[in-house]
């Protein structure tokens, strides 16, 4: 089966989930219905669809139930603190992959609270899934389940340069930001969004195509403002 693109606009990612099913001893009606059985603390996904990310950086959907994939499959989105902080999660390590993503991402110690970027990546479903308390968060335990998640910390989408800091080969000594061979580039524009953390240019023509960064400066080109590690606010002829 191939692998469905993960990365596409918001909307799609961002399904609402479906009414809980269980029977009144809170046991599951059937096997077929553990798809639809939880409904979980779903955050409103109504509240996030004004902060796409760009560069395959999205924002990440509440749960990846329904984003298709198979296990080995993997995508990188990024948690806003509001999504870390709510839903319910199953599992340890591996989750259901109806678990609250950002949250999960914050117990699996990928990222804090005040969210970050992550990758998840598809595993087969377990018989059993452990709960667990982990970085401040509860985890609860279930049963069997169709399709695992797990979580990593992911330096290839940014927010800013800092998230880029990881992408530097260690040296004799710490490095500041601003000597960090990458750096975080947006799209033209995009200044207060996210992108990908792309090496910075190593030299730079004298041809004179003014353009203005994102930090308000003007540079000769626009290679002289990404070798600053600035993101491009405006295009020749500033």
């Amino acid at each position: 089966m191939s692998f469905t693109i993960v990365r596409t606009t918001l909307p799609s990612l961002l399904l609402a989930f479906v009414p809980a099913c269980v029977d009144p001893d809170g046991a599951l009606a059937s096997a077929e219905s553990d798809a639809i059985a939880r409904q979980g603390d779903a955050l409103d996904p109504a509240s996030l669809t004004e902060e796409l990310l760009v560069g395959g950086c999205e924002l990440c959907p509440v749960t990846p139930r329904h984003v298709a994939g198979d296990p080995g499959d993997a995508f990188s989105c990024w948690c806003t603190a509001e999504a870390t902080a709510a839903g319910t999660i199953w599992g340890t390590d591996l989750y259901t992959d109806d678990s609250s993503l950002c949250r999960a991402g914050v117990h699996a110690g990928a990222i804090g609270p005040d969210g970050g970027i992550v990758t998840v990546t598809f595993a087969p479903g377990l018989g059993q899934y452990v709960g667990s308390l982990r970085h401040g968060v509860q985890s609860q335990a279930w049963g069997g389940w169709s399709r695992s998640i797990s979580l990593a910390a992911d330096t290839s989408c940014c927010v800013d340069n800092s998230d880029c800091a990881d992408l530097v080969s260690p040296g004799p000594s710490p490095k500041p930001y601003d000597d960090i061979p990458y750096y975080c580039h947006k799209p033209e524009g995009a200044c207060a969004g996210g992108g990908t953390c792309r090496p910075r240019p190593d030299a730079c023509t004298q041809e004179y195509d003014p353009v203005l960064g994102c930090d308000g400066q003007e540079y000769g080109n626009a290679c002289e403002v990404a070798a600053a590690g600035v993101s491009l606010m405006a295009g020749g002829g500033v």
